[in-house]
């Protein structure tokens, strides 16, 4: 037997023979994935790093909680029924928040217990049917524990044995250890005061290249400036965070496009063929639609989280049927006026977003006093349709709906003086070599998440260009009395020479600062 194989024995005879800590009761709500060894390393470097735990889906914990609190839970009822009531609850709601892990292998779904599992000092024992995993693997396991009030609760293990069960053929038991758990060595005994020899005094050493590199990062860190900038900022997925962190690394530090981005613009370029032969053949059609389009467009670029951009494309290709389909059909004016109203519409929609983030009570009612009407006029000329005109109709319609889920309470607009249609806004930023912080209307940012930042910078305040990079969210307070929250975010991936645009960058404005203070500027 190899040492190995004599270790994980060892590991599984200590966790057996542990006091069992608690009992997970048969029936509780379940859920296992196996990792791969690479995916455990980069989990285990951020725990080494700042203590903290990074799951397969981010944020679930906080999820539970906030679904389990919906539910006013009374002492722990000791009555069968609703205990068993509580567990269904408990089961339905996991299942919504982690079954739906894509990919789901089949271990990966959320599942009850068939047996009692323990917890015990040194790991954990549960049983499964024909688990697809093997003795060494890594699993990350979460579970509801049903107290008061019920929570869950989740970990990382690492198998050590595998036997068949002896009541049932077709389950195992699966023995696994704590993954992070680390326990350091004692340190040993140090000398006594008279077996130590006197230090001789030792001339100071010279500073290696690396001690050189770490001060001068050290010393780019400690520059930072407050600027107004053109920047563009927009939350992404972490799944494809990773993928263009491998293609960054593959790729002399270059960056490939967004898969909602390579979408956007296969709409734009379909647009540009549509709208040529839309215009020729119903121009009192084409200008709504195109104004429709091009608000829409703007805000696709403005959007700041992975569903509004899913939501927009939708609505863009919306538009873009409804164009195909008035350009092959015979004009009509009904349609042509429903599209109008549209337009007028969306005018409403923006103005009552912005009128609520400003705080303009009345200015918000009016405008949904404005869309009211128009809702009742798209109905009045909706009924005066023919039949021959009901497939065009039908399309509009739906573009009609989908537009009613258009939400900007919590976006961030033009401020007054700036381009109504800029793609992107002026942005007040605190800017330093590690990263940007800026502030937002945008709600329900999740600290953790990860970034793709657009902005603009320039070493001579003339010749500017934009960079894009990636960053993390590493800090989120607000909101303040404005409604805006502060975002901090930690520069994780730059091009090739975009420390030094920064660094230039922030040089640049503190000079010019200082000659504004001393009245040269």
């Amino acid at each position: 037997m190899s040492n190995r194989a004599q270790q994980l024995d060892a590991a599984a005879e200590r966790v057996k023979g542990h006091r069992i800590a608690y009992e997970i009761p048969m029936g509780t709500p379940f859920w296992w994935k196996r990792l791969t060894r690479r995916e455990m390393a980069a989990r285990m470097r951020v725990f080494r790093d700042d203590g903290r735990l990074r799951f397969t889906r981010f944020g679930v914990s906080r999820d539970i909680r906030k679904l389990l609190a919906e539910d006013e839970v009374s002492p722990l009822p000791t009555d069968g029924s609703l205990r068993n009531n509580l567990f269904t609850a408990l089961d339905h709601k996991l299942n919504l928040l982690l079954q739906g892990a894509s990919p789901p292998p089949p271990q990966t779904v959320v599942h009850r217990l068939a047996d009692s599992a323990f917890i015990t000092g040194e790991g954990m024992i549960f049983k499964e049917i024909s688990p697809r995993i093997e003795i060494g693997d890594y699993i990350e396991i979460q579970f509801a524990i049903s107290v008061t009030p019920p929570f869950s609760s989740r970990g990382y293990f690492e198998v050590v044995q595998i036997t068949p069960d002896t009541q049932d053929e077709k389950r195992y038991e699966i023995v696994c250890c704590y993954a992070t758990s680390t326990f350091p060595e004692k340190d040993a005994p140090l000398p006594e005061p008279e077996q130590q020899p006197e230090p001789s005094p030792q001339p100071e050493p010279a500073p290696t290249p690396a001690q050189l590199a770490e001060q001068e990062r050290q010393k780019r860190q400690a520059y930072r400036v407050n600027d107004d900038v053109l920047f563009r900022w927009r939350v992404i997925r972490e799944g494809e965070f990773n993928q263009i962190e491998r293609y960054y690394k593959a790729n002399n530090r270059n960056f490939p496009p967004l898969r909602h981005d390579q979408r956007f613009d296969g709409c734009v370029k379909l647009w540009e063929e549509v709208h040529v032969r839309f215009r020729a053949s119903n121009p009192k059609a084409h200008s709504p639609l195109a104004w429709l389009f091009q608000q829409i467009k703007l805000i696709y670029l403005r959007s700041n989280h992975p569903q509004e951009l899913d939501f927009t494309l939708e609505v863009l290709k919306q538009v873009l049927e409804v164009a195909e389909l008035h350009a092959t059909t015979f004009n009509s004016n009904r349609i042509n006026e429903i599209l109008g109203l549209l337009k007028r519409k969306l005018e409403f929609m923006i103005k009552r977003d912005q009128a609520f983030i400003g705080g303009d009570g009345d200015g918000h009612k009016k405008m949904l006093d404005n869309l009211l009407e128009v809702e009742k006029r798209i109905a009045q000329v909706r009924e005066k349709l023919e039949l021959k005109e009901n497939k065009v109709a039908t399309s509009v319609h739906y573009l009609s709906e989908n537009m009613n889920r258009i939400n900007l309470s919590d976006a961030d607009f033009p401020e007054g003086g700036e381009d109504p249609n800029a793609e992107r806004l002026l942005y007040p930023v605190n800017i330093s070599a590690t990263g940007i912080a800026y502030r937002t209307h945008k709600k329900n940012l999740a600290k953790g998440s990860f970034a793709e930042l657009h902005i603009d910078l320039s070493d001579d305040g003339k010749h500017i260009k934009t960079w894009r990079a990636f960053a993390k969210l590493v800090m989120i307070q607000g909101p303040d009395p404005s409604m805006n929250y502060r975002v901090a975010s930690m520069l994780l991936l730059q091009p090739p020479g975009m420390e030094d645009a920064v660094m230039a960058h922030i040089l640049r404005k503190q000079r010019e600062l200082i000659a504004a203070e001393k009245g040269l500027l």
